[in-house]
């Protein structure tokens, strides 16, 4: 008769204990919380970690309705879900991709990139319904004009409260669990980097009030997750079937155009509307002036800022928020100027070039006035034609011949500070539809 192999035991507190049961651990905190709502002298303690915090009854019309808003305990109620998530995350390995794993016989590093895909895939599944019918529920998209109005939202609905601080344990649980997963150390700073941007575009929304851009932003972002990580899966299960990544590529630029949507429509033409743009910490009031007085003092945005305000047409976000939408001959201007000072300029190049080759031609030296006023004419020249080629990233340089070089869009939003033709090509098409919504 054969006996069953015993599994290898570890020292009580060690890593290897701790690793192999954490998720055992976590559940036992967790049922202890659980255990308390039982007993009525630690049940309000118990609901501190269950339930959202800082709720606040408003009259409506048809009785009231509970909003929350965010405080310092929230981070009790954000650390019981740290281990519900960790729970949940030991569950997904065990029962699901460890399954898959030993069918497909993985490598160590294709076994690795597999569960962090098959993790985020679920994650990210779940979280793209549950965020779906968030903002159709309370009409976020049904209605894009209650994403900046009324701004500040420090009031939020419960679901709302609660989907934000799930997504944040979520994103923490994931710092431990690299050390729990024994992740590679090449991995590891990859997965740091995804894990703060995450959790600080997150937080961002949820402690500047941008809650409801945050939804759909986090929507869109989750969409495109969610195909990445799924067409890894399928090459990993099968290196010959890639179609997937081109759903993915389409689905990844639609997301991207939505988001860059969203962003000039709710931050440069929603948020600039906001009847208070003073710095109200109390009233939650703090991204208007944020934007309004370091955003767009940033020196990228003084070029457009010159040329607009030349024909008499302020950029949102500068304090006057009664100029809004702009107007199509307005517009016109703005797009005329530009291109005229684009032509004004490059004819001073041709000229300084061509005063340039025609100077480099003359003797160097000659004796009386008339050399010393050729050769002051061939210097400035020469400068010009430097200043003019280091100022546009481009030009080329007076001792060699053949035509200037026309500055590339890169060199010239990295020398400048200009935004490339596209972002003007693109504006009626913003304004079009901010008018719509209005």
């Amino acid at each position: 008769m054969a006996f069953r192999r015993r599994a290898k035991s570890h020292p009580l507190f060690s890593q290897e204990f701790l690793i192999h049961n954490h998720a055992d651990i976590g559940f036992c905190l967790v049922l202890s919380v659980f255990i308390a709502l039982m007993f009525e002298v630690t049940a309000k303690t118990a609901f501190l970690f269950i339930l959202p915090q800082y709720n606040v009854s408003m009259p409506t019309a048809d009785g009231e309705l509970v909003q929350y808003h965010y405080g310092l305990k929230d981070l009790v109620t954000i650390l019981f879900y740290i281990f519900i998530a960790i729970i949940l995350h030991a569950v997904v390995q065990e029962y699901a991709l460890d399954k898959i794993n030993r069918r497909l016989h993985l490598s160590k590093v294709k076994h690795s990139k597999f569960n962090e895909s098959g993790q985020l895939v679920a994650f990210h599944l779940t979280s793209l319904i549950w965020c779906l019918y968030v903002v159709v529920t309370e009409g976020y998209i049904s209605n894009p004009r209650s994403l900046w109005e009324n701004y500040p939202h420090v009031y939020l609905p419960f679901q709302v409260k609660f989907f934000y601080l799930c997504q944040l344990a979520y994103w923490l649980h994931a710092l431990p669990e690299l050390y729990f997963q024994k992740v590679r150390k090449e991995d590891i700073p990859r997965q740091l980097q995804c894990i703060a941007l995450y959790l600080a575009h997150i937080a961002g929304a949820y402690l500047l009030n941008l809650s409801r851009l945050g939804l759909i932003l986090l929507l869109l972002q989750y969409l495109a997750e969610f195909f990445f990580h799924m067409a890894r899966l399928v090459y990993f299960t099968d290196e010959n079937n890639e179609k997937l990544f081109n759903v993915w590529a389409v689905v990844f630029v639609v997301t991207r155009l939505f988001t860059l949507t969203l962003y000039i429509l709710v931050i440069g033409f929603g948020l600039p509307r906001v009847e208070n743009q003073a710095l109200e910490p109390e009233r939650g009031n703090l991204f208007s002036f944020l934007f309004n007085n370091i955003l767009f003092s940033l020196p990228l945005l003084r070029p457009c800022q010159n040329e607009c305000a030349a024909v008499g047409v302020p950029l949102p976000g500068l304090g006057d928020v009664a100029l809004h939408p702009l107007p199509a001959a307005a517009l016109a201007g703005v797009l005329a100027r530009a291109e005229q000072s684009e032509a004004s300029r490059h004819r001073r190049r041709q000229a300084a070039s061509q005063a340039s080759q025609e100077g480099l031609g003359l003797p160097r030296k000659r004796s009386g006035e008339g050399g010393e006023r050729h050769l002051a004419a061939n210097q400035e020249a020469e400068v010009a034609v430097r200043s003019e080629g280091s100022s546009w990233g481009g030009g080329r340089d007076t001792r060699t011949k053949g035509p200037a070089r026309p500055p590339g869009p890169r060199e010239r939003l990295a020398h400048t500070g200009h935004p490339p033709k596209v972002s003007l090509a693109l504006l009626p098409a913003f304004l079009a539809l901010s008018n719509r919504l209005q």
